[in-house]
């Protein structure tokens, strides 16, 4: 057996969220068929997280046991220590402050084994203090490469100190063509079926897609709805998630309110039902990869700069596939409004997103990720 067909993978992951789980399937096949052994480790849902639904199980990787802790709006994860993960040839770890599992792994892998950190880079979806943010520049240095969600994100890190020929770009996504798929499928009695059901009017319906939480700008969302409804009595947003904040959602549904909750909807087939009845996309808070849903389902987004945003923010170009807009009520209710009624605008905007859909195939991913492993891999036999 060759040196190549021995070397192992691990990727240590702060939980497994459904998304996941397609990019873990295939980056392991591709892997494989490279001689290279991918192993995945992760631990349980962490606070922010809870309450949105969403966790799933990845049959042939190791739950961690975990403990949590949080201090205000902060929390502190620790993880028990991966025994596979410190023998691999490759650990790749999130590049979380809050995951003290971390530390311990890079101050027993010193000098021996390479390490690599995915995700952010900077910490984008929240204000730091300027502790946190020398910290994690300095946690981030320290490793031997990095997987950037983002081209934003290879460009800051650069900008930080770190090699750019040690950063792989991935272009973060999902398994968009599965959704692609599904929406293709949605029949037009579907679609009626479910404005029937939710009372919903063809050209006057929004989509608001992910986690009712803080995060999210929930209370510009009901205010927004209610503005755009007091001028156009026909106007609804459904509303697919779940979270802590779902009270604020269940007030402004009843009676006979804007929007419209309808639950989760992590189903494929449900989104893209639920998609296929809406006209347009409203995200007044952060916006991670809900950016790829507008595309998949081709629904242009009313979203804003004005908020701390996740690195797929940058998927979006405003008058191109989304509206751009200041962070308030009025705001969002103007841009939505104009949307509404201004239809060619509307469709030329949903045209844009079905084209950038492909550009963000799951596939495309997996293979960055696959040739980032390969060149991480001969970076370290090569004594870089």
């Amino acid at each position: 057996m060759t040196e190549a067909r021995r070397r192992t993978v691990t990727v240590v992951h702060p939980w497994m969220p459904h998304y996941r789980v397609a990019f873990f399937n295939l980056l392991r096949e591709d892997l494989a068929d490279k001689g290279i052994t991918l192993r995945v480790a992760y631990g349980g849902i962490p606070p922010f997280a809870k309450g949105r639904g969403g966790e799933v199980q990845l049959e042939w990787a190791t739950q961690l046991e975990e403990r949590s802790l949080s201090i205000g709006s902060r929390s502190i994860n620790w993880r028990k220590t991966s025994a596979q993960a410190l023998s691999s040839d490759l650990l790749i770890l999130e590049d979380g402050l809050r995951n003290v599992d971390t530390y311990s792994y890079l101050a027993r892998r010193r000098g021996s084994k390479l390490n690599a950190f995915w995700g952010h880079g900077r910490t984008r979806d929240r204000s730091v203090t300027a502790i946190e943010a020398r910290a994690k520049r300095s946690l981030v240095n320290r490793a031997d490469w990095f997987f950037a969600y983002t081209a934003g994100v290879a460009t800051d890190l650069n900008h930080d100190g770190f090699d750019r020929s040690r950063i792989t770009v991935l272009n973060n996504t999902f398994d968009v063509e599965s959704l692609i798929t599904a929406r293709t499928a949605v029949s037009s009695a579907e679609v009626e079926s479910f404005r029937s059901l939710h009372g919903l009017t063809a050209g006057h319906t929004a989509l608001f897609l992910g986690g009712i939480s803080e995060s999210k700008n929930i209370e510009t969302l009901v205010a927004a709805a209610r503005l755009v409804a007091a001028r156009d009595p026909q106007f609804r947003v459904v509303v697919a998630g779940d979270g802590p904040l779902r009270g604020l959602i269940e007030n402004a549904a009843q009676p006979n309110g804007p929007l419209v909750p309808v639950g989760n909807a992590f189903d494929d087939s449900l989104k893209a039902t639920i998609g296929s009845a809406c006209d347009l996309m409203i995200a007044p808070g952060l916006v991670g990869l809900v950016a790829v849903d507008s595309f998949a389902l081709g629904l242009p987004m009313v979203a804003t700069p004005e908020w701390p945003q996740a690195p797929e923010f940058e998927y979006l170009e405003h008058n191109r596939n989304c509206l751009l807009t200041s962070a308030t009520a009025t705001g969002f209710a103007q841009a939505t409004l104009r949307l509404i009624e201004d239809v060619e605008l509307r469709q030329e905007l949903r045209t844009n997103c079905l084209a950038a859909a492909p550009e963000f195939r799951l596939s495309g991913m997996v293979d960055r990720f696959s040739a980032g492993v390969l060149a991480a891999l001969a970076a370290a036999r090569t004594g870089r």
